[in-house]
């Protein structure tokens, strides 16, 4: 097992000069106590730099070594830069070195203008290179460093084991299954299936030797031929498929990634479409107000027209009343003279002839200048105000002008939202294309996925029969009973058997590894939730982990905290099953984690990792919550001291 003693750092990233940090002996935890900015994550990077000779940012990038040195060390024109591990392995103890300098003169501008040194001393001693590249990679291969030097960045991308098809899933399962052990078994089932085949071939070549079996030598090798070609398409289209996935994970990623500009160029198409209504709506309310307002006078004078029409009329009746009296006297006075009524020409008598003048009188009285062309003048005005209308339109004038106020200010609204997401996606111009293009080839890629998997699916079954094939032909060339091919025979069923033995033990293995691993990552993680009706985790193929519900329902998604906290629990329980252990050192990983699961966690930390070390700022996990939570356990603490931006001295913290 793997032990840190000591690690001193010179001259790296904020580290001016030496700085040392002790482990204590004892299991435990070490907190190192940092703002942003001041070292935490350089820190981390220190021990990939002497374990494997690599700098990351964020678990992800490589960052060249030029950016390495101290600032203010190579102000004054030291560009070298050194970190010392410390630390036993299998009884024995360690000092590994790495240090760079540079090869040029002045500023290095990239990692080939460095020289890098590494020295690993055991007992004291120092060992070759190839002796000391055997030991790094048993003490720590590469491949499984992110289950003991990692970031809140590395906890989220076992996400991606949830993900069928993920490159970066199928790479992080690679790396579990070789913190695991079982590359060593699959290996040896490799090796197997090779002395197989060359058995295979020893049968029919044993076989071709005599001529009754020669034929069945030869229908064996047609059947070997045809399993080698299956067998090869197989290979090519798992490559082929494997490919895919991690194209099919890159455009998972890229569609992802940029699901904000696709999202916001969708938003601001969408807004200039409604700039465009919306402008096509107020020029259809000037219109309709134009019209309007060409009328609306009209309903301001109706009062006034109504009365001249009024007086109109009245004066048109009087005048038809003084021409109809008019009318009358003349026929009464008609009848008058000559003693006959004008209409029924009866002779009047005298109480005739009396009511009538009477009624003459009356008639003259009422009789007046009735011109028929006047009235006709006056009849004709009447007409014109009739036609000039009485509607009163003020009310929708009123209305189309509220409407067209409150459409402008609505557009303007509209443009200014329109404004800043202009903004937020002229940076996403050059995008925009390739967005869509992106998500084309996602489509393709996953219809061609398919159908690789159905020919994976139909060329495995043949290869089935293929196997029952052999194994036929097999028994009649046993059947023939030469020594040769008997003897030919044994070893090839040998082989074969050892292989299948082989092939068998590693699927059990796997699976048992992965029933040990979901049984104490449930275990782990049930000492870290704080919701009462999660019951464990479940694992899939790839080890990846989703939360279970007491019901036995799986939860389709989980916060960022929650996801932190599977993670966390995936790598105590692999911390546990494998034959590879060492410290783990955690930077940042509590940001995303409210205060129960950071209170949980700190009390299963022990648990995890004989050596566990910290690396937070106070205000993500205050010393105070610490201490009550690790307690006894709690074996240093360190706090970095900002001299200024491009210096930080690692101090012992006194509490």
């Amino acid at each position: 097992m793997l032990r840190f003693q000591q690690i001193e750092i010179e001259n790296f990233g904020a580290y001016k000069g030496r700085q040392v940090l002790d482990f204590p002996k004892d299991d435990g935890v070490v907190v190192v106590y940092g703002e942003n900015g001041h070292g935490k994550t350089t820190l981390l990077n220190a021990f990939r730099f002497a374990l494997f000779g690599k700098v990351k940012r964020e678990g992800h990038e490589d960052v060249g070594l030029e950016r390495i040195p101290n600032i203010e060390a190579a102000r004054d024109g030291d560009h070298s830069f050194k970190v010392v591990v410390r630390f036993t392995s299998e009884g024995e103890s360690y000092e590994l070195t790495r240090v760079a300098t540079s090869r040029v003169e002045g500023v290095p501008k990239s990692s080939e203008e460095f020289r890098v040194d590494v020295i690993l001393r055991r007992n004291g001693d120092a060992l070759g290179p190839d002796e000391r590249s055997v030991v790094l990679a048993r003490v720590m291969p590469e491949v499984v460093s992110r289950f003991f030097l990692f970031d809140g960045e590395l906890l989220r991308e076992y996400e991606e084991l949830l993900k069928r098809g993920s490159k970066l899933g199928d790479a992080i399962k690679i790396a579990i299954e070789r913190i695991l052990g079982v590359p060593v078994l699959t290996h040896a089932q490799d090796d197997l299936k090779v002395l197989h085949e060359q058995t295979q071939k020893d049968v029919r070549s044993v076989a071709a030797q005599n001529q009754e079996s020669e034929k069945l030598a030869a229908e064996l090798g047609n059947l070997a031929a045809q399993r080698e070609h299956l067998q090869s398409e197989v290979d090519r289209m798992e490559v082929e498929l494997r490919d895919l996935g991690g194209e099919k994970a890159d455009l998972d990623d890229f569609l992802s990634r940029h699901a904000q500009a696709k999202a916001r160029i969708e938003q601001r198409k969408d807004l200039e479409n409604k700039v465009r209504a919306s402008g096509e709506k107020i020029e259809e309310l000037r219109t309709e107000l134009r019209e309007k307002m060409s009328s609306v006078w009209r309903g301001m004078l109706g009062e006034r027209v109504r009365e001249a029409r009024d007086r109109l009329r009245d004066e048109i009746a009087q005048l038809k009343a003084q021409a109809a009296a008019a009318d009358l006297a003349l026929r009464i006075e008609k009848s008058l003279s000559t003693g006959s009524c004008s209409l029924c020409t009866q002779a009047l008598n005298e109480p005739a002839v009396v009511r009538m003048r009477a009624e003459l009188a009356d008639a003259r009285s009422g009789s007046g200048d009735g011109d028929a062309s006047h009235v006709a003048l006056l009849m004709a005005r009447v007409e014109r105000l009739e036609r000039f209308g009485l509607r009163d339109d003020r009310g929708l004038a009123r209305r189309v002008s509220e409407e067209l106020r409150e459409a402008i200010v609505g557009q303007e609204d509209l443009r200014a939202e329109l404004d800043r997401v202009r903004s937020q996606t002229q940076s996403f111009s050059d995008q925009e294309e390739g967005i869509g293009e992106k998500q084309e080839r996602y489509d393709q890629v996953v219809e061609e996925m398919k159908v690789l998997r159905d020919g994976i699916d139909n060329n495995k079954g043949e290869l089935s029969d293929n196997a029952d094939a052999r194994r036929g032909m097999s028994q009649n060339l046993d059947r023939l009973g030469n020594p040769d091919i008997d003897a030919a025979r044994q070893r090839d069923d040998f082989y074969r058997r050892l292989h299948d033995l082989f092939r068998e033990g590693v699927g059990v293995y796997r699976e048992r590894l992965r029933e040990r691993v979901e049984a104490d990552a449930s275990s782990l993680f049930s000492n870290l939730k704080h919701k009462q009706d999660y019951s464990g985790l479940k694992i899939n193929e790839n080890y990846g982990l989703s939360i279970v519900l007491d019901s036995g329902e799986e939860i389709p998604g989980h916060s960022a905290g929650e996801g932190q906290v599977v993670a966390l629990s995936l790598i105590g329980a692999l911390q546990k099953n494998a034959p590879l252990q060492g410290p783990i050192i955690m930077d940042s990983s509590f940001t995303r984690l409210d205060g129960r699961h950071k209170r949980n966690l700190l009390r299963a930390l022990p648990t995890m990792s004989p050596q566990v070390m910290l690396l937070v700022f106070e205000e993500e996990l205050a010393p105070g919550i610490v201490r009550e939570h690790v307690g006894g356990r709690l074996l240093a603490e360190y706090e970095m001291d900002s001299r200024s931006a491009t210096h930080t001295v690692l101090q012992r913290k006194t509490q």
